[in-house]
C-alpha cells in the first residue's frame, strides 16, 4: 500500500488484473495501452510486470536436472548436476539459508555473486556460494522499501 501511494503522489496510475493485449504509438507522442475488459489508456511510459519464471527449457532438454520450483539444481559451486556445467541466476534454485533448503529467488544482488562464483569456478576455481536469505531493496521516488528473511506465507 505504501508504494501505490508514493506512486501515485507522483502522478503514475497502477493498473492491476489486466491483461495488456496491445500497446501502440501515440499521437503525438507516448503510447496508448489496450488491455482485457475493454480497458484503455494513454501514457508517457509503460510498465508491464509479469514475475519472473525460471526458462529453463534448454537446461532440461541437455539432461540437467531441475528442482521443484523449475529451476536448474545446482550445488554451493553452481555446478548443475552435469559436472563441468554451471548455472547461476534466476534460472537457478538458491539455497535458503533460513529455511534451509533451496528456492527459486530471482534477485539481481543473488544472481550477481552466483555468477561471480560459477565463473570462478568455470575455470578452476573452488568458491562457495553460501546462500541467501532473501533480502529485497526498491526505491520509489522518496520511499525506500527493504525486506529481509520470510514473509508469514514463506515460513
Amino acid at each position: 500500500r505504501l508504494v501505490e501511494e508514493e506512486l501515485s503522489r507522483h502522478g503514475v496510475r497502477i493498473v492491476g488484473g489486466c491483461t495488456v493485449e496491445r500497446i501502440e504509438a501515440g499521437e503525438p507522442h507516448g503510447f496508448v495501452v489496450s488491455g482485457s475488459g475493454g480497458f484503455t489508456a494513454s501514457a508517457d511510459l509503460v510498465l508491464v510486470a509479469t514475475g519472473a519464471r525460471p526458462d529453463t527449457d534448454l537446461a532440461a532438454a541437455a539432461g540437467i536436472p531441475l528442482g521443484p520450483s523449475g529451476a536448474i539444481r545446482v550445488t554451493q559451486r553452481m555446478e548443475t548436476g552435469i559436472p563441468g556445467i554451471w548455472a547461476a541466476g534466476d534460472c537457478v534454485e538458491t539455497w535458503h539459508r533460513i529455511l534451509q533448503r533451496p528456492a527459486y529467488l530471482p534477485l539481481g544482488t543473488t544472481a550477481h555473486k552466483q555468477g561471480r562464483v560459477a565463473g570462478e569456478n568455470a575455470v578452476g576455481g573452488e568458491h562457495l556460494f553460501a546462500g541467501s536469505v532473501g533480502t529485497q531493496t526498491v526505491k520509489v521516488f522518496e520511499l525506500a522499501i527493504a525486506r529481509t528473511g520470510l514473509r508469514e506465507a514463506e515460513a
